[in-house]
C-alpha cells in the first residue's frame, strides 16, 4: 500500500539525513581546508590510566577561544580507544606546562596569554593569565582574564597552589592542588587525622565528574577511611550536605549537587599520597578563580556562587568603567568570531582612524575579562567551543579539563577522510538511493491506482445500490 511506502520513504530519508549530520559532527576539523595549517610530522599519543588512548600527529594552526586567537601547537587525533569520545571534538587541558606533553609543551591558555606575541597583528592575546570556572547542572561558564564580582555570594578566599615532587629534590606545579583543612558530612569529620599537624591536599579537576575521596587511613594517620565513613553515615542523615573548609572558610555542597538518580557522585580513591579530587560537583556551587600571573607562585581563589547569577549563553566582555578607553575597549570585544583580525567594528562601522594605533594595541591585548559559555551534554562533561584554522572552522567542542594539560582535536587524517567518514557517506548514499527508489515506486503505484479508479468510474450504472459494481 502507498501508506507503507511513504513510511519507508520517511524512515530512509531521516536515516540518510542523520548519517550526513553524523559526518559533519564526527570530525569537525579538516586540516586540508586550513591555509595556515602546518603538519609538524611528529607522533602525538596520550595514554590514560584506564587504558584509553588518543593517537595522531602534532600540528600547528590558528586557534581561537572566545575572542582571543593565537598560532599554537596541538595534537591532531586520528584514532582513539577506550572511553566514549563520540560526543567530543577534542580536549582542552587548562593545566600547567610542566604536566604537558613534550610534543605539545604549551597548553592553549598559556599560549593565549603569551605576552611575547602581544605586538603580532595576526594574534590577539590576553594580558591577564587568570581564568575562572563556574558550572551548573546543564551549562557552565569560563571567564578569561578575571571574574565577575557579582557572581559571588559571600567572601572570597585565596590559597596557594602546592607543587608536586617530580624527582629527588625537584618540584613543579602539575595540578591545581590546594590545602584542605576539613571535609565533613553533616557534623561528621571525614578527614580526622590523629596528628593535627598533618595536612591533605585536594586537586581541582573539572575533568572529573564526582568527588573522589581517599579510601585509605594513610598508615594510621587517619582515624579511619574517609570513604568508608561516608558510606556508613550517609544513609542515616536527613540532610547529608558536605562541608569543605579551605583557607579558613567553610563551603557547603548540598546533597542535590552530588546525588543523581538516587546515587551519590562520591567515589573512592585508593593508595593516594594524601590527596583527593574535587570534580564537577564542587564547581557547581563555587566560583573557582585560577590565578597564574606569578608563574612561581600560582594561587586559587574560591567563593560561593550566587545561584541567582545567570551563566553566560554567548561570548561577551565584563567591561570596567575606568575612563575614556571604555568605549573603544567595548568595540574591540564585540568583534564577531569570524571577523578578520585587525579590523575593529561596532555594528557596521569601523573604529575612528584617529585612534588607530591605540586600537591596534587593544586588539593585540585583551584587558577586560571575557565570559565564554560552556555547554553540557549529560551534566557531567562540559565543552568549550573553539575555532581552528584559516578560514576558521567553528563549532569544535572540546572537553574543558582543569586536571589536564593536554590540548588535542579530532581531525580528518591529513590527506583524506577517515574510514568512518567514508562508511557514513556510503551508507547515506545507499539510503538516499533507496528513498528515491521508493519515491518512484510510490509515484508509479499512484498512477496505477488512479487508472484503476478511472476505469471503475466508467462502469455502467445498473440502478442498484452498487452491488453490480462491487461484483465487478
Amino acid at each position: 500500500p502507498r501508506g507503507k511506502l511513504f513510511q519507508m520513504l520517511s524512515v530512509c530519508s531521516r536515516l540518510a539525513a542523520f548519517l550526513l549530520i553524523s559526518v559533519a559532527y564526527a570530525e569537525n576539523f579538516h586540516p586540508n581546508k586550513s591555509k595556515s595549517f602546518v603538519n609538524e610530522e611528529q607522533l602525538f599519543k596520550v595514554e590514560y590510566l584506564d587504558n584509553a588512548a588518543l593517537t595522531g600527529f602534532v600540528a600547528e594552526d590558528k586557534v581561537q577561544l572566545g575572542n582571543y586567537f593565537v598560532n599554537t601547537r596541538f595534537g591532531c587525533v586520528t584514532s582513539s580507544q577506550g572511553r566514549d569520545w563520540n560526543s567530543a571534538d577534542g580536549i582542552l587541558g587548562m593545566g600547567f606546562p610542566a604536566a604537558a606533553l613534550r610534543s605539545v609543551p604549551y597548553p592553549l591558555f598559556w599560549a593565549l596569554t603569551d605576552m611575547t606575541k602581544a605586538n603580532d597583528k595576526d594574534e590577539r592575546v590576553l594580558n591577564k593569565r587568570v581564568f575562572t570556572v563556574m558550572l551548573s547542572s546543564d551549562q557552565g561558564e569560563l571567564v578569561l582574564g578575571g571574574y565577575d564580582k557579582n557572581s559571588v555570594k559571600g567572601p572570597v578566599v585565596t590559597t596557594p597552589v602546592r607543587p608536586s615532587i617530580v624527582g629527588p629534590g625537584a618540584q613543579a606545579f602539575m595540578h591545581y592542588m590546594i590545602d584542605v583543612q576539613s571535609l565533613k558530612l553533616g557534623n561528621t569529620e571525614l578527614l580526622n587525622f590523629k596528628n593535627k599537624d598533618i595536612g591533605i591536599q585536594a586537586i581541582l579537576d573539572s575533568g572529573t565528574s564526582c568527588l573522589v575521596i581517599p579510601d585509605d587511613d594513610f598508615d594510621g594517620g587517619l582515624v579511619g577511611s574517609p570513604f568508608q565513613i561516608f558510606e556508613r553515615e550517609f544513609p542515616n542523615l536527613d540532610d547529608p550536605s558536605l562541608y569543605i573548609t579551605i583557607a579558613g572558610e567553610t563551603f557547603e555542597l548540598p546533597a542535590d549537587d552530588f546525588v543523581v538518580n538516587g546515587r551519590t557522585c562520591v567515589m573512592k580513591m585508593a593508595n593516594t599520597p594524601r590527596t583527593f579530587l574535587l570534580g564537577d560537583v564542587f564547581f557547581r556551587r563555587m566560583v573557582v578563580i585560577h590565578n597564574l600571573t606569578n608563574v612561581n607562585a600560582p594561587s586559587v581563589s574560591l567563593g560561593q556562587r550566587d545561584q541567582a547569577y545567570p551563566l553566560a549563553d554567548k561570548v561577551h566582555s565584563l567591561l570596567q568603567k575606568t575612563g575614556s578607553d571604555q568605549s573603544l575597549l567595548e568595540e574591540v570585544h564585540r568583534v564577531p568570531l569570524g571577523t578578520k583580525p585587525g579590523t575593529l567594528r561596532t555594528g557596521t562601522h569601523h573604529v575612528s582612524t584617529t585612534s588607530k594605533s591605540h586600537s591596534r594595541r587593544l586588539l593585540a591585548q585583551g584587558s577586560a575579562p571575557e565570559r565564554v559559555p560552556l555547554s553540557s551534554s549529560n551534566s557531567y562533561i562540559y565543552y568549550a567551543q573553539l575555532s581552528v584554522g584559516t578560514p576558521p572552522q567553528s563549532n569544535i567542542h572540546v572537553i574543558l579539563d582543569t586536571g589536564s594539560s593536554v590540548f588535542a582535536i579530532f581531525a580528518v587524517p591529513h590527506g583524506g577522510p577517515s574510514a568512518l567518514v567514508v562508511f557514513l557517506l556510503i551508507a547515506a548514499a545507499v539510503l538516499a538511493l533507496a528513498a528515491v527508489g521508493l519515491l518512484v515506486l510510490s509515484w508509479w503505484q499512484g498512477r496505477e491506482e488512479d487508472a484503476a479508479a478511472a476505469q471503475y468510474d466508467r462502469l455502467p450504472d445498473y440502478g442498484t445500490s452498487g452491488d453490480m459494481k462491487s461484483s465487478v
